[in-house]
């Protein structure tokens, strides 16, 4: 019997983004999917049910931000943890991703061990609050 693998999706409209963070991603033994845009990674949440966001805020016709706030406002999208990534450097952007409760924050251009290690901090810290809310 296959192991189930935790999912990721990986959100940016930039094709060499996507490929390499899904690439780091399966390496790293999770299950990567990815969406070229925010309305796309909304839709995909739903059917593909992942425990963490990956998200660019730059994107065209639905930047990350409004993903987050649409996510916020769903019932079923709204505990997905979220962490962003952007080459903006606006403190007030930071802040803004923040009030929306993101889990994380990195700039572009990414490390990749850094995100690795974000992600996985996460996932750790969610599986953490399920064991203290179930017992």
């Amino acid at each position: 019997m296959a192991e189930e693998r935790t999912t990721i999706l990986v959100a940016d409209d930039d094709d060499e983004i996507r490929k390499v963070l899904s690439l780091v991603l399966e390496k790293a033994g999770y299950r990567a999917a990815a969406a070229a845009h925010g309305q796309q990674a909304l839709e995909m949440m739903g059917s593909e049910q992942p425990a963490l966001v990956l998200l660019d805020i730059m994107m065209p016709h639905m930047d990350g931000l409004e993903v987050i706030r649409r996510m916020r406002a769903d019932d079923k999208l709204r505990a997905i943890p979220v962490i962003a990534f952007t080459a903006l450097t606006s403190q007030l952007i930071e802040k803004e991703l923040f009030d929306l409760g993101v889990r994380g924050f990195m700039r572009k251009p990414l490390h990749l061990t850094d995100m690795l290690e974000m992600v996985g901090m996460e996932l750790k810290r969610l599986a953490l609050e399920r064991q203290n809310s179930s017992g």
